[in-house]
């Protein structure tokens, strides 16, 4: 009877193991699928937070590039207001010289028609 007894309790430890073998098996096999999965998102995941930094590092490229080409239109713009300015007095300075001119004839004409009256 002992003997028997020992028997089942070897066959119960031995049915015991082999059923805690598949236990941690399936339970290794489900952690491993667990933590492949988690692993397999992150990747995703890292893949779309790069890709939106990727963006985001273009969208301020874009933004800093459309400041340069503001500034240099402002620029342009100053430039162009600078030059109509400039010409705008080169104008007046030709027409003021030209009415000098215009004076100055004025002014000989009527001393040369005092001197042919003196005489």
């Amino acid at each position: 009877m002992e003997e028997m007894k020992k028997k089942e309790d070897e066959l119960d430890a031995a049915n015991l193991e082999a059923v805690s073998a598949k236990d941690i098996l399936s339970r290794l096999t489900q952690d491993f699928d667990k933590e492949k999965d988690a692993l397999l998102g992150q990747i995703r995941d890292g893949d779309g937070k790069l890709r939106s930094e990727k963006e985001r590092q273009l969208a301020v490229l874009r933004l800093k590039r459309q400041q340069i080409r503001l500034k240099k239109e402002a620029e342009m713009d100053a430039a162009g207001l600078l030059f109509s300015e400039a010409r705008a007095k080169d104008q007046q300075f030709a027409d003021a010289k030209a009415r000098q001119v215009y004076l100055a004839k004025q002014r000989l004409r009527v001393r040369r028609m005092m001197k042919s009256t003196k005489q």
